[in-house]
C-alpha cells in the first residue's frame, strides 16, 4: 500500500521521514534510499497489535499542510502482510525422532506440535533478530544430540 511520506533534511544531519498518516511514526537514514527502506520497519512497529492499518491519504491532503512546508513528498510502498494474522498451514521436514521429541516436550506444556513450534521460533527470532543468519549452529546441542540436523561429513569413508 502507497502511503505518503516526508522527507526533510538538515546541514549536516541524516534524513529523516514522517509517515503524516500515523501521527508520531518516523525514521531515519544517513542517505535518502537508507531512510525511505526505514520506512517499512517504523510503519511495522507503530502498527504493531494494530487490528487495522488506516487507508493512506492522497499526496496532495499533505503538501497543503503547513507542518510539512520545508519537506518533500514521496509516496512509499509498504507491505502491510504483518498484519494478516490469519491462520496458515504450512509444511517442514525434520527427522521422525525430532518430531517424537517436540510432540513429548509439547504435550508436557499443554500445547500441540504447531503451538510449540511457532512459539520456539519466535522466541528465538525475537533473540536473534539482530544477528546474521548461519545456516547451522557451530555444534549441536548437547541436548538434541543426533536429532540436530547433520551437516556431510568432509572426509569419504
Amino acid at each position: 500500500m502507497l502511503f505518503p511520506v516526508v522527507v526533510h533534511k538538515e546541514p549536516r544531519s541524516a534524513f529523516g521521514v514522517t509517515v503524516p498518516d500515523l501521527p508520531g511514526c518516523i525514521t531515519a537514514g544517513d542517505t535518502l534510499d537508507e531512510a525511505l527502506r526505514n520506512v517499512q520497519e517504523a510503519v511495522e512497529t507503530y502498527l504493531h497489535g494494530e487490528a487495522d492499518a488506516p487507508v493512506p491519504s492522497p499526496l496532495d491532503r499533505w503538501a497543503r499542510d503547513p507542518d510539512f512546508a520545508d519537506g518533500v513528498f514521496a509516496l512509499v510502498d509498504v507491505n502491510l502482510d504483518f498484519m494478516a494474522d490469519e491462520t496458515v498451514r504450512v509444511n517442514i521436514t525434520a527427522k521422525r525422532s525430532a518430531l517424537a521429541l517436540i510432540d513429548r516436550v509439547a504435550r508436557s506444556r499443554g500445547e500441540d506440535r504447531s503451538e510449540f513450534l511457532i512459539r520456539a521460533a519466535l522466541d528465538r527470532a525475537a533473540g536473534t533478530a539482530a544477528l546474521p543468519a548461519t545456516g547451522y549452529a557451530r555444534k549441536k546441542p548437547a541436548s538434541l544430540g543426533s536429532l540436530a540436523p547433520s551437516r556431510p561429513s568432509k572426509h569419504k569413508r
